[in-house]
Protein backbone atom coordinates (compact mmCIF):
# COMPACT_ATOMS: atom_id res chain seq x y z
CA UNK A 1 0.00 0.00 0.00
CA UNK A 2 1.05 3.66 -1.11
CA UNK A 3 0.54 5.94 2.20
CA UNK A 4 0.48 9.66 2.22
CA UNK A 5 2.21 10.00 5.20
CA UNK A 6 4.91 7.39 6.89
CA UNK A 7 7.52 6.92 9.17
CA UNK A 8 8.54 3.50 10.58
CA UNK A 9 11.16 5.29 13.08
CA UNK A 10 14.39 3.28 11.86
CA UNK A 11 16.38 6.15 11.32
CA UNK A 12 17.50 6.43 15.00
CA UNK A 13 17.07 10.36 15.18
CA UNK A 14 13.33 12.32 14.56
CA UNK A 15 12.99 13.05 11.42
CA UNK A 16 12.13 17.27 11.85
CA UNK A 17 11.19 17.63 8.34
CA UNK A 18 8.21 14.88 9.15
CA UNK A 19 7.58 15.94 12.65
CA UNK A 20 7.07 19.01 14.97
CA UNK A 21 7.69 18.46 18.92
CA UNK A 22 4.64 20.89 19.93
CA UNK A 23 5.00 19.91 23.44
CA UNK A 24 7.80 18.04 25.40
CA UNK A 25 7.40 18.27 28.87
CA UNK A 26 9.00 16.30 31.81
CA UNK A 27 9.49 13.26 29.81
CA UNK A 28 12.21 12.40 26.72
CA UNK A 29 11.34 11.57 23.46
CA UNK A 30 13.97 9.31 21.88
CA UNK A 31 13.73 7.88 17.97
CA UNK A 32 16.36 4.48 19.01
CA UNK A 33 15.71 0.66 18.82
CA UNK A 34 13.88 1.29 15.85
CA UNK A 35 10.69 2.74 17.22
CA UNK A 36 9.93 6.22 19.11
CA UNK A 37 10.05 5.66 22.40
CA UNK A 38 9.09 7.88 25.07
CA UNK A 39 10.53 7.74 28.78
CA UNK A 40 9.16 8.77 31.79
CA UNK A 41 10.77 11.66 34.20
CA UNK A 42 13.77 10.50 36.31
CA UNK A 43 12.80 12.14 39.79
CA UNK A 44 11.65 10.96 43.03
CA UNK A 45 7.69 11.80 43.72
CA UNK A 46 4.91 11.69 41.50
CA UNK A 47 5.72 13.84 38.09
CA UNK A 48 3.60 13.95 35.21
CA UNK A 49 5.43 14.34 32.41
CA UNK A 50 3.08 14.99 28.70
CA UNK A 51 3.83 15.40 25.12
CA UNK A 52 2.63 16.09 21.65
CA UNK A 53 3.79 15.27 18.16
CA UNK A 54 2.42 16.81 15.44
CA UNK A 55 3.15 15.69 11.44
CA UNK A 56 3.89 18.85 10.07
CA UNK A 57 1.51 18.14 6.93
CA UNK A 58 -2.62 18.15 7.00
CA UNK A 59 -4.31 16.37 5.08
CA UNK A 60 -8.15 15.72 3.39
CA UNK A 61 -9.59 13.29 5.81
CA UNK A 62 -12.18 12.47 3.42
CA UNK A 63 -9.26 11.39 0.94
CA UNK A 64 -11.10 12.84 -2.05
CA UNK A 65 -14.39 10.50 -1.27
CA UNK A 66 -11.66 7.18 -1.05
CA UNK A 67 -11.54 7.22 3.06
CA UNK A 68 -8.53 8.22 5.41
CA UNK A 69 -7.02 6.68 8.21
CA UNK A 70 -3.85 6.85 10.41
CA UNK A 71 -2.65 4.10 12.72
CA UNK A 72 0.51 3.10 14.24
CA UNK A 73 2.17 0.30 16.85
CA UNK A 74 1.68 1.01 20.40
CA UNK A 75 3.31 -0.40 23.31
CA UNK A 76 2.43 0.45 26.38
CA UNK A 77 2.51 -1.46 29.97
CA UNK A 78 1.62 1.72 32.04
CA UNK A 79 1.30 5.19 30.62
CA UNK A 80 -1.38 6.70 28.19
CA UNK A 81 0.31 6.58 24.62
CA UNK A 82 -2.18 7.54 22.15
CA UNK A 83 -2.92 9.05 17.71
CA UNK A 84 -4.79 11.19 17.25
CA UNK A 85 -6.24 13.56 14.28
CA UNK A 86 -7.92 16.85 14.45
CA UNK A 87 -7.13 19.97 14.43
CA UNK A 88 -3.61 21.57 14.59
CA UNK A 89 -4.19 22.68 18.41
CA UNK A 90 -5.36 19.27 19.15
CA UNK A 91 -7.14 20.51 22.54
CA UNK A 92 -9.31 22.28 20.29
CA UNK A 93 -10.67 19.00 18.77
CA UNK A 94 -9.49 15.76 18.16
CA UNK A 95 -10.34 12.05 17.74
CA UNK A 96 -7.62 10.39 20.43
CA UNK A 97 -7.29 6.20 20.51
CA UNK A 98 -4.77 5.66 23.69
CA UNK A 99 -3.95 2.77 25.35
CA UNK A 100 -4.54 3.80 28.96
CA UNK A 101 -1.92 1.40 31.07
CA UNK A 102 -3.65 -1.66 29.48
CA UNK A 103 -6.91 -0.06 28.53
CA UNK A 104 -8.09 1.17 24.69
CA UNK A 105 -9.93 4.30 25.24
CA UNK A 106 -11.72 6.44 21.89
CA UNK A 107 -11.57 9.96 22.77
CA UNK A 108 -13.07 12.87 21.62
CA UNK A 109 -11.32 16.28 22.37
CA UNK A 110 -12.87 19.38 22.47
CA UNK A 111 -11.57 22.77 23.91
CA UNK A 112 -9.11 20.72 26.19
CA UNK A 113 -12.31 18.71 27.47
CA UNK A 114 -11.81 14.75 26.95
CA UNK A 115 -15.06 12.72 26.23
CA UNK A 116 -14.96 8.95 26.35
CA UNK A 117 -16.46 7.17 23.57
CA UNK A 118 -15.74 3.50 23.77
CA UNK A 119 -13.33 1.39 25.53
CA UNK A 120 -12.08 -1.99 25.76
CA UNK A 121 -9.09 -4.40 27.29
CA UNK A 122 -6.15 -4.02 25.10
CA UNK A 123 -5.60 -7.18 23.28
CA UNK A 124 -1.82 -7.49 24.47
CA UNK A 125 0.91 -4.53 25.62
CA UNK A 126 1.69 -4.23 21.77
CA UNK A 127 -0.92 -3.68 19.53
CA UNK A 128 -2.10 -1.23 15.97
CA UNK A 129 -4.27 1.43 16.61
CA UNK A 130 -6.39 2.81 14.20
CA UNK A 131 -8.41 5.90 13.65
CA UNK A 132 -10.68 5.79 10.29
CA UNK A 133 -12.74 7.89 8.50
CA UNK A 134 -15.75 6.42 5.96
CA UNK A 135 -18.75 7.80 5.15
CA UNK A 136 -18.77 10.40 7.45
CA UNK A 137 -17.97 8.61 10.43
CA UNK A 138 -15.04 8.22 12.91
CA UNK A 139 -14.39 4.54 13.52
CA UNK A 140 -11.32 3.55 15.88
CA UNK A 141 -9.40 0.06 15.90
CA UNK A 142 -7.54 -2.13 17.99
CA UNK A 143 -5.85 -4.76 15.80
CA UNK A 144 -8.50 -4.60 13.15
CA UNK A 145 -11.53 -4.82 15.64
CA UNK A 146 -13.94 -2.42 16.40
CA UNK A 147 -14.18 -0.40 19.42
CA UNK A 148 -16.67 1.98 18.22
CA UNK A 149 -17.33 4.78 15.69
CA UNK A 150 -19.22 7.84 16.17
CA UNK A 151 -20.31 10.53 13.61
CA UNK A 152 -17.89 12.95 12.16
CA UNK A 153 -17.86 16.47 13.81
CA UNK A 154 -14.63 18.04 12.80
CA UNK A 155 -15.38 21.23 11.60
CA UNK A 156 -12.85 21.34 8.82
CA UNK A 157 -11.98 18.47 6.35
CA UNK A 158 -8.06 19.75 6.58
CA UNK A 159 -7.05 17.67 9.79
CA UNK A 160 -3.57 17.06 11.08
CA UNK A 161 -2.49 13.78 12.75
CA UNK A 162 0.21 12.86 15.42
CA UNK A 163 1.28 11.15 18.64
CA UNK A 164 0.21 12.25 22.48
CA UNK A 165 0.65 10.89 25.81
CA UNK A 166 0.89 11.40 29.16
CA UNK A 167 3.39 9.56 31.79
CA UNK A 168 4.76 10.18 35.11
CA UNK A 169 7.93 8.80 36.80
CA UNK A 170 6.08 5.63 38.32
CA UNK A 171 5.67 4.01 34.95
CA UNK A 172 7.68 2.73 32.12
CA UNK A 173 9.05 3.50 29.04
CA UNK A 174 6.43 3.45 25.84
CA UNK A 175 7.16 3.35 22.41
CA UNK A 176 5.59 3.86 18.45
CA UNK A 177 6.23 2.20 15.42
CA UNK A 178 4.58 1.65 11.55
CA UNK A 179 2.67 5.17 12.12
CA UNK A 180 1.09 5.19 8.67
CA UNK A 181 -1.71 7.93 7.08
CA UNK A 182 -3.76 6.58 4.24
CA UNK A 183 -5.64 9.25 2.21
CA UNK A 184 -7.28 8.34 -1.21
CA UNK A 185 -6.79 11.83 -2.33
CA UNK A 186 -3.15 12.37 -1.48
CA UNK A 187 -2.19 8.95 -2.74
CA UNK A 188 -3.85 10.81 -6.29
CA UNK A 189 -2.07 13.61 -5.95
CA UNK A 190 1.37 12.35 -5.09
CA UNK A 191 0.81 9.77 -7.82
CA UNK A 192 -0.07 12.26 -10.54
CA UNK A 193 3.03 14.78 -9.93
CA UNK A 194 5.42 11.48 -9.97
CA UNK A 195 3.84 10.81 -13.70
CA UNK A 196 3.84 14.33 -14.55
CA UNK A 197 8.04 14.58 -13.32
CA UNK A 198 8.36 11.19 -15.45
CA UNK A 199 6.89 12.77 -18.59
CA UNK A 200 9.07 15.70 -18.42
CA UNK A 201 12.15 13.69 -17.93
CA UNK A 202 11.05 11.66 -20.87
CA UNK A 203 10.48 15.03 -22.75
CA UNK A 204 13.72 16.10 -21.99
CA UNK A 205 15.16 13.11 -22.82
CA UNK A 206 14.41 13.03 -26.10
CA UNK A 207 15.18 16.40 -26.68
CA UNK A 208 19.15 15.60 -25.20
CA UNK A 209 18.64 13.15 -28.24
CA UNK A 210 17.42 15.09 -31.12
CA UNK A 211 20.18 17.33 -30.08
CA UNK A 212 22.81 15.34 -30.08
CA UNK A 213 21.44 13.63 -33.33
CA UNK A 214 21.71 16.63 -34.93
CA UNK A 215 25.18 17.62 -33.80
CA UNK A 216 26.51 14.20 -35.64
CA UNK A 217 24.73 14.17 -38.81
CA UNK A 218 26.36 18.13 -38.96
CA UNK A 219 29.64 16.71 -37.75
CA UNK A 220 28.95 14.23 -40.81
CA UNK A 221 28.51 16.24 -43.41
Amino acid sequence: MVYAFEDDFNDNYLDTEKWSLDKVSQCSVYERNQRLEIEPPPSDGVIIGEYIITAKQDFDITGGGQGFFVEADVYCISGSPAIWVGLRDMSAFSYILMNDSGVIKAIKMVDNTPTLLGSKTADAPLSTLKIEQNGNRIYFYENDSLITSVENELPTNRVYVGLHGTISNEQQTVWYDNFHVWSGELIWTTTTTELLMLLMNLVYLIFVISLLASILRAVHE
